[in-house]
């Protein structure tokens, strides 16, 4: 095993003392058998031209008879001043190198390199070492040689993480070399293939748990959306609590949310990752695999395709695939009992008022219990939009055009029905489950959310809303959420403690 260590310092590999990879790599070399003999008479012409500077022989002059004055000893009577080594042995202990050149056409020695490049240098023997092993085909190599890498980003700038990542992929990729590192670095792990990544972490009886990734299998759809979803998001490994959202709404409006309530994104050790919605039961498998805690926010989607009992429905199935209990999952109230061939067709299910009721009263609540929560009755953008009116109408002084209720109706209901058609996104949507004050709003919703980014309509809208107003005003959903996070971070902190 080569281990390198987190402090890499370079100068002492350099030395020709045992252990030492500049000891591994020469010991190995053929040298010729004379190879002293020569080194002597070639370094003899070199004593002849210091013999002959006159400074130098009157050095040797007086050092010799001080030396006379205090010993009588006949094999010691002559010292000489020589400028060379007469043998291997010697020369090896006096290896350096040098790099060339710098601004003075000079030459830099390696404890003149900055810590960056000292360790990048570090690293660069390590792969010298494997490829010299196997090139020279030495018997006395080893069959594998394992390299441990401790924290390879240490004092490497950002830029240079993928050349440095790539020194690794490379000893690894010699037959006769595998690779182990450890890492806390974000931007190390995303150029780490998931499926190669162990995870550890320390349990509360102060147990060391490794873990693999666990990913879709790869014949299926989800296989490269959850793969690329990690390697963007690469902090939910270190994270102590992992908020999944739909988009990009999510992080922005959450971290705000929650910094706002003292919960601090960073100090906590909190991650939002947004993923659409999409194949969210792989990332529940994931999570609770590693034993990371997790909330998830969800849109409605009342009245979209795929929204509604649909959703619900969804997060169901893929929390019974999860481990969960089928009777307390199926279960919102006394009343209200599922069975499991009944929800096979849940998606089915007419909605009306009195399903509608249900749905908003009892389910939405009950799958709070699972950390489920969800954006009603549409998204995020128009619960915060609901919640929130003026600051948003704000970010856009021109707004939309909304003829007058009173002197245009026909112009008005045509506005608002063009409006519902836009946001449900079908052309036979008319928000029978939606207030005439959400379908009025529906007009603005598709000027700041759908005529413009979204990202930016919030930014604007958040910096017009007070710390107070914002939380004691955000939408129910974003309280139920906040209350759980912090809830599971004080599990956290008395697990850890």
């Amino acid at each position: 095993m080569i281990y390198v260590p987190a402090m890499r310092e370079p100068v002492s590999q350099l030395r020709n003392a045992s252990g030492t990879m500049l000891w591994r790599i020469l010991k190995n070399i053929k040298w010729p058998d004379d190879i002293d003999k020569q080194i002597k008479e070639g370094t003899e012409s070199i004593d002849k031209i210091f013999d002959e500077i006159e400074d130098l022989n009157n050095v040797r002059a007086i050092l010799n008879k001080e030396w006379g004055d205090f010993h009588r000893d006949i094999r010691y009577k002559e010292a000489a001043i020589r400028f060379n080594s007469t043998d291997l042995t010697a020369i090896l202990k006096k290896v350096e190198v040098q790099f060339s050149p710098n601004e003075h056409m000079g030459s830099y020695t390696v404890d003149k390199l900055g810590d960056g490049l000292r360790s990048l240098f570090y690293l660069s023997l390590v792969a010298s070492l494997i490829k010299i092993e196997k090139k020279l085909l030495i018997e006395e190599s080893p069959v594998l040689r394992i390299v441990a890498i401790e924290e390879p980003e240490n004092h490497i700038s950002p830029h240079l993480l993928g050349r440095v990542m790539k020194n690794p992929k490379n000893i690894s990729g010699n037959s006769n070399a595998q690779v182990i590192l450890s890492s806390h670095s974000t931007s190390i792990i995303k150029r780490i293939d998931p499926e190669l990544i162990r995870h550890l972490r320390i349990n509360p009886e102060s147990h060391t748990i490794v873990k693999s990734i666990t990913l879709p299998p790869k014949s299926s759809d989800a296989f490269t959306y959850i793969k690329e979803a990690v390697k963007a998001y690469p902090e939910l490994y270190f994270a102590k609590l992992v908020v999944l959202g739909e988009g990009d709404s999510e992080e922005i409006v959450i971290p705000k949310i929650l910094e706002e309530d003292n919960i601090e994104v960073d100090d906590s050790s909190i991650s939002i990752v947004p993923l659409g919605g999409r194949h969210v039961n792989h990332m529940w498998r994931l999570l609770n695999q590693l034993a990371i805690p997790h909330v998830t926010l969800l849109d409605l989607d009342l009245e979209r395709g795929g929204g509604g009992w649909t959703r619900i429905k969804y997060v169901l199935v893929q929390l019974l695939k999860n481990g969960f209990n089928a009777p307390a999952i199926l279960t919102p109230s006394k009343e209200n009992i599922v069975q499991l061939h009944e929800l096979t067709n849940l998606h089915k299910k007419d909605l009306n008022e009195e399903s509608l009721k249900q749905l908003m009263e009892e389910w939405i609540p009950h799958l709070r219990n699972y950390n489920v929560f969800f954006s009603s009755p549409l998204d995020l953008d128009f619960s915060m939009l609901k919640s929130f009116p003026d600051a948003y109408k704000e970010t856009a002084p021109r707004g939309p055009s909304v003829p007058d209720k009173e002197t245009e109706l026909s112009a008005y209901e045509e506005k608002v029905k063009g409006a519902v058609k836009a946001t449900l996104k079908n052309e036979n949507s008319v928000g029978l489950m939606y207030s005439p004050e959400d379908r009025e709003l529906m007009i603005w919703y598709n000027s700041l959310f759908l005529g413009r980014g979204k990202p930016s309509t919030h930014i604007d809208a958040l910096t017009n809303i007070s710390k107070e107003d914002l939380i004691n005003n955000c939408p129910s959903e974003l309280k139920e959420l906040t209350n759980s996070v912090k809830g599971l971070l004080r599990a956290e902190i008395l697990i850890n403690e």
